[in-house]
């Protein structure tokens, strides 16, 4: 979507603290490295991610989500609002059945995939829903 559209990204992680992976830049790759060597640790932050997030205010964005699902549905609706101005997504890397569901909370702000290898070892992203309005950001 922001190659797409030529948007800048900016990379934020978040674990127990949330820290700007990679600055604002059309620099897609940059931002793809720096996302796949990413490894879990810790607890999960989302609502510093969120005032990090905001703080750049960010506007006609793509604002992604990778998560497990396991964090607390009042930051993760917060997280939605961001749908006002911006384009949300949310990817749920994860099998767990209870971070899926969680993430569904805010499925009708938010376009919502799911990531997770087939027997074959391949990455597979489905989507769980569509959004009508996926299209207007």
């Amino acid at each position: 979507y922001a190659k797409r559209f030529r948007l800048p990204v900016a990379s934020i992680a978040f674990q127990s603290n949330a820290r700007v992976l990679a600055r604002e830049s059309r620099n897609y790759v940059e931002h793809a490295k720096r996302v796949f060597m990413l490894r879990p640790e810790g607890g999960t932050n989302l609502s510093e991610a969120v005032s990090l997030a905001s703080s750049m205010k960010p506007e006609k964005a793509l604002i992604a989500l990778l998560t497990d699902g396991l964090v607390d549905e009042r930051d993760l609706k917060r997280f939605a609002e961001q749908s006002k101005a911006n384009r949300v997504v949310a990817a749920v890397v994860t099998s767990d059945v209870k971070g899926v569901e969680t993430v569904k909370t805010v499925g009708d702000t938010v376009q919502i995939f799911t990531v997770k290898p087939d027997s074959a070892g391949r990455t597979v992203v489905s989507s769980l829903k569509p959004l009508k309005n996926a299209e207007q950001h």
